[in-house]
């Protein structure tokens, strides 16, 4: 088997934590990052920002196309968080997508942790905002509506996120959970793409499975593969993993 450099796609919404776990990640493992430039969160009260933002169609196409074609031709191993990027690569890619999510509230509160200068109606205003103005980019740069839940979830490799409603009581420990999570799922994702992987294969499944049932909670979505369904590791076979899934749901495996 050749290796295949590994690619992680993180999305998720504002103040998901997505940021922090692929900073985490990509240090773990040793990954090139690359994330988007935001801009600050106050300038997202301003009046115009709800319907200036989304009109920035040919610009969001363009940075996506951009993005596709650096992950698609690189040979390094690499970490993106990319809202566009998860519906934007074949249904066979290589690819571990992870989509980190939390509730709006729990979110707002990580924003007015971290902008103290908001008050917590403003940073949900911040949180709204965002949320809409990349479904807007999304909808009009691809089509895809993000608010329809069965339109994007089915792609995540793994889906995570914060369990609280309301108020998440340990921010850093939720946070950490969830990146122990991501971090084991690489582990069984990096026996696909290698013969060296830091943790073989039946080592790496039962850290990933010990993590799964003790945060339970945490996990919204995640595919079989990563779970120890029998057969080799092969690219091949993690590039069918939508196919393996949809068969073992059919009950044809």
């Amino acid at each position: 088997m050749t290796d295949v450099p590994p690619l992680v796609v993180v999305s998720g919404p504002t103040a998901a934590g997505k940021t922090t776990i692929a900073a985490a990640l990509a240090e773990l493992a040793e990954l090139e990052r690359h994330t988007a430039v935001t801009e600050p969160r106050r300038d997202w009260l301003s009046v115009d920002a709800e319907s200036h933002r989304p009109r920035r169609s040919e610009v969001d196409r363009l940075a996506d196309l951009t993005l596709l074609h650096a992950v698609s031709t690189s040979g390094r191993a690499r970490i993106v968080e990319s809202a566009a990027l998860p519906t934007l690569l074949p249904v066979d890619n290589v690819a571990l997508l992870v989509h980190v999510t939390a509730s709006p509230l729990v979110r707002g509160r990580r924003v007015l942790a971290s902008t103290p200068d908001l008050t917590f109606a403003e940073a949900r205003i911040v949180v709204a905002r965002r949320d809409f103005a990349t479904c807007v980019a999304l909808r009009t740069s691809w089509g895809v509506d993000l608010a329809e839940r069965s339109a994007t979830r089915w792609r995540a490799d793994l889906l995570v996120g914060c369990p609280h409603e309301d108020e998440c009581p340990d921010e850093d420990a939720c946070t950490e959970n969830v990146t122990n999570l991501v971090a084991a799922a690489f582990g069984v994702y990096e026996n696909y793409l290698t013969q060296q992987p830091a943790l073989a294969g039946a080592e790496a499944v039962a850290l990933f499975g010990h993590l799964l049932a003790k945060y339970r909670g945490y996990v919204r979505r995640c595919t079989p593969l990563l779970i120890g369904l029998a057969g080799a590791y092969q690219v091949s076979r993690w590039q069918d993993r939508l196919r393996i899934e949809l068969e073992k749901r059919a009950g044809l495996l």
